[in-house]
């Protein structure tokens, strides 16, 4: 059984008792622990609470709980919010809470940018927003704060119906207003311009009717120059996307996507550039150190990172166009992708070696035709990294090398990889008997030359959910390692495993009699009827 599909089968759990049992397990690691966490149906209140609050716990966990709880524990949300020591943990608190006024100390007192972008953006008041906008030191901060402020959005009404009536020019006056407040910010020379002119530009339409949206880029495009016409994109939400629309020159629009900071401007810019080398130029000049951290255009990284591979996939770039990218770029995700892309497998093996990333070098051991095996015997010893040497692992069949890594490594993870290939039995027996970790265990009972009934009878009681749900269902148990089982294990579903194997009426009569359990109880009646109709065929 793949990690993957284990953490997928976690994550659909429904039973209360084996999501705590999971999470509870200081054996397993923290992956399979933090998918049992963020599991929508656990719902144990008091647990999750104490789960968010425990320090000592990976984040993963509990951020998971923060999730899974209710919206009503807002004094928890805040605590963690405020003062939890985790920047992760307190973004992901942030994020739950509701309280006006807590979030505004957020977004004027944090230190962290990412926190105070989280926490404007859920502030309702207006003139809040607004004093945010103009005072605080990051710009994206500023550009949030005004993203969503009301009188932007009545730009459209403006736009769609305008006429002269006293409310759309009270709308246009406020914008106005507005756009004076903006100015006391120190922005670059270029976009006080473009402020002013859209501020003359208000002033006309004031007295001007314009019936469509669609004349707006064409009646400014009479008046401004498209240096201005694109920043006023840049500065002005609802216009953006009427300018996006309007224009095909690819610079333009590389320019949007390069200033903007709304996601939903930068994709409508994105998906309308065409030419191959301003889509090398993003990918190159993106700066990881700016909003990809921020949780808010998360969606922007996974999408950009499609569309390149899509691109590289469809377009023939020169493999000198993708080492360039694979060395220079700032985007990590695009280099990862990149890398398939490159068929010089002398410098995939120096970057493999090399490289200061560990995901570009876990991502090149993985490629399908990276099979050198002294350079993958020798990741595998020397990597600092345990997730390339995983990678480097899963392509290594030497049994010797194999066996010295199922015994003495020490990360789980390459000892289970390497327990599920071993051919030698010993070394199977000594890992299901001995492993302090239990996934080393399951991969022991799950390979198929271990085939010692005496050693799988013997770890029958072992406490854990996964090992008891494989010796229940493994051909080699016996009758009464499937008794006890069925009596005195925990979970219920090793137990319903073992109860369907059990030929013992009389212990099949006890349980059903006798076990406090409805279901156990319905399981055993089941099996006992079966057994029944079998006698009388």
């Amino acid at each position: 059984m793949t990690l993957d599909y284990q953490l997928s089968e976690i994550k659909e759990l429904e039973n209360q008792e084996e999501l705590i049992s999971i999470i509870q397990n200081p054996n397993l690691d923290d992956l399979r622990r933090s998918a049992a966490a963020s599991n929508y149906n656990l719902n144990n209140k008091d647990f999750l609470k104490e789960l968010a609050s425990n320090i000592n716990l990976n984040y993963k966990i509990r951020r998971g709980a923060i999730k899974n709880l209710n919206l009503d524990d807002q004094s928890l949300f805040i605590d963690i919010g405020l003062n939890d020591e985790n920047i992760q943990i307190r973004r992901a608190a942030i994020k739950r809470i509701t309280d006006q006024d807590t979030l505004t100390i957020i977004a004027r007192e944090s230190l962290d940018f990412a926190s105070r972008l989280i926490a404007v953006e859920k502030i309702s008041d207006i003139a809040v927003r607004l004093d945010i906008a103009v005072k605080d030191s990051n710009d994206l901060v500023s550009f949030k704060a005004v993203d969503l402020y009301p009188f932007l959005s009545t730009l459209n009404s403006l736009f769609y119906n305008f006429n002269c009536s006293g409310r759309y020019v009270d709308n246009a006056l406020k914008l106005i207003d507005f756009i004076d407040l903006c100015l006391s910010k120190d922005f670059n020379k270029e976009s006080h311009d473009a402020l002013n002119k859209f501020k003359d530009y208000l002033n006309d339409l004031i007295n001007i009717k314009l019936s469509d949206l669609k004349e707006v880029p064409y009646h400014l495009e009479k008046s401004f120059s498209r240096r201005v016409l694109t920043n006023m994109a840049i500065l002005t939400w609802d216009l953006a996307f009427a300018i996006i629309d309007y224009t095909e020159d690819d610079y333009e629009l590389l320019k949007i996507f390069n200033v903007q900071n709304d996601i939903r401007i930068r994709l409508a810019a994105l998906k309308k550039i065409k030419s191959e080398h301003f889509l090398i130029d993003i990918v190159s000049n993106f700066r990881t150190g700016h909003s990809l951290y921020d949780d808010t255009l998360g969606s922007l990284q996974r999408r950009f990172s499609y569309d390149l591979d899509e691109c590289l996939s469809i377009h023939k770039f020169t493999q000198e166009e993708l080492i360039d990218l694979a060395v220079y770029s700032g985007f990590k995700k695009t280099r990862r992708i990149v890398v398939k892309y490159i068929g010089d497998m002398e410098l995939l093996e120096y970057w493999a070696l090399n490289d200061s990333y560990t995901g570009f070098r876990r991502e090149i051991v993985s490629l399908p035709n990276f099979n050198n095996k002294e350079l993958l015997s020798k990741l595998v010893f020397e990597d600092d990294c345990d997730r390339v040497r995983l990678y480097a692992v899963r392509k290594i069949n030497d049994q010797e090398i194999l066996s010295k890594l199922a015994v003495d490594d020490s990360y789980w993870a390459v000892r289970e990889e390497a327990v599920s290939k071993i051919r030698d039995e010993s070394i199977l027996i000594d890992r299901a008997l001995n492993d302090p970790n239990v996934m080393i265990i399951i991969a022991a009972l799950k390979n198929p030359n271990l085939n010692d009934r005496q050693t799988i009878n013997k770890i029958g009681s072992y406490p854990n959910f996964w090992v008891t749900k494989i010796i229940a269902e493994h051909p080699l148990t016996d009758d009464e390692t499937l008794i006890d089982i069925a009596l005195n294990n925990p979970w219920n579903y090793p137990r319903e495993k073992a109860i369907e194997r059990i030929y013992d009426k009389d212990v099949l009569k006890y349980i059903a009699e006798n076990d406090k359990d409805p279901w156990i109880s319905l399981i055993s009646e089941s099996r006992l009827r079966k057994l029944d109709e079998n006698e009388n065929v």
